[in-house]
């Protein structure tokens, strides 16, 4: 394990008749050193997906089940309906989940809502990030301040390619690699199966990095480029800028694939 960073996962698993894929971190030491010593070490839930209905599901329908079997949940911190952006900023500050006492506020906070998707059929996730663990984070990864002019590659990059992006546009792929080994969702689970679910995914790596590397930016283009226009004015862009951008941003939330 790398004690400089979270290790994302994800792994498909049947509870009964479901078919859910799982997505968590194993929490290990990293930028923020001031979570709760019984906290480290584990793996939490963040995230469930049915492949079945297609959905994420809202927290309420898996965590009894996961926290039956063992799992670590994350629970959320508060349910706001129609938040303001004061009430979003005043729960970053006031977030201390996992957090030893006197250690100050997390990274920040995710926001969901579970019951809209988008005109693509996707359910996107906010997040809101501290400004303090931005700058600390950067520096721990060894990645410099920004500096000259504003790019506008970079900006639309980081604004439109993010972990749901990247995981959702993996899953798919990685989904299509089983199937074409006649793989199918219920035999994901079992468990003589899941040595065999990693060998052939392995063996498909050289395939499935540059796929993943030009869905990611087919899509950045396809379904966002418009919007990033008219949020910067509609400026002069650098699209080989734009696709190194994208590049750096898919390998930043695919950390395990490369």
């Amino acid at each position: 394990l790398n004690d400089d960073t979270w290790l994302l996962w994800q792994g498909l698993i049947r509870i009964g008749g479901t078919h859910w894929t799982l997505y968590g971190e194993w929490l290990v030491p990293h930028t923020l050193k001031t979570y709760r010593s019984d906290a480290w070490r584990r793996f939490w839930i963040v995230d469930v997906y049915d492949n079945l209905q297609n959905r994420y599901l809202p927290f309420d329908d898996y965590a009894a089940e996961l926290n039956r079997i063992g799992f670590d949940v994350v629970e959320p911190l508060c349910i706001i309906t129609n938040p303001s952006e004061a009430q979003l900023r005043k729960e970053v500050d006031a977030n201390t989940y996992l957090i030893i006492d006197g250690g100050g506020a997390g990274e920040g906070i995710v926001i969901k809502n579970y019951d809209w998707t988008n005109k693509y059929g996707r359910q996107p996730w906010a997040k809101i990030v501290r400004n303090e663990f931005k700058e600390e984070n950067k520096r721990a990864f060894g990645i410099t301040e920004k500096t000259g002019e504003f790019q506008v590659e970079a900006a639309i990059a980081e604004q439109w390619v993010t972990q749901v992006v990247v995981e959702k546009a993996l899953h798919k792929i990685e989904q299509d690699v089983l199937n074409n080994h006649d793989f199918g969702i219920e035999d994901q689970s079992l468990p003589n199966q899941i040595a065999r679910r990693k060998a052939v995914l392995e063996g498909a790596r050289p395939q499935i990095i540059p796929r993943l590397l030009q869905t990611v930016f087919y899509d950045l283009i396809r379904e966002d480029l418009w919007d990033g226009l008219k949020r910067y004015q509609f400026p002069v862009v650098d699209f080989k800028r734009l696709r190194s951008h994208s590049i750096l941003r898919t390998k930043q939330f695919a950390p395990d694939l490369f």
